[in-house]
């Protein structure tokens, strides 16, 4: 499989994963109570972001860099927090932070050297 070929093949597979994850949370929100539906998109926002500190461990990247990713985690783990009792709006803007730093920093910049190509 050709690097371009794997890009689009996750890039595919990742958009199928958000909208099997985004319905699930409708659906909890809508049918059982809001509070899970909050809860379901914080648990996956926190393994998303948990992923990176596991890519910097792994590999044995630096220091700063491994506390960089510390930061990354606290940072969207407070907003998924704020966003299950405030706005929701705060889970969504952690959802959004997410893609921008898989792709400045591991893709353009020094994280990409320890970051999985896919």
């Amino acid at each position: 499989m050709t690097s371009s070929s794997m890009i689009v093949y996750f890039l595919v597979g990742g958009t199928i994963n958000a909208i099997v994850i985004a319905l699930i949370a409708f659906l909890l929100s809508r049918f059982v109570g809001d509070i899970y539906g909050r809860s379901w998109l914080v648990i996956f926002l926190f393994i998303a972001v948990g992923v990176y500190v596991g890519f910097v461990v792994g590999a044995g990247a630096s220091v700063p860099w491994f506390y960089a990713e510390v930061v990354h985690a606290v940072v969207l783990g407070a907003m998924g927090l704020l966003g299950l009792r405030g706005s929701p709006y705060w889970i969504a803007a952690g959802w959004a932070l997410h893609p921008i730093w898989d792709f400045v920093p591991h893709y353009l910049g020094p994280g990409h050297a320890f970051t999985p190509e896919s």
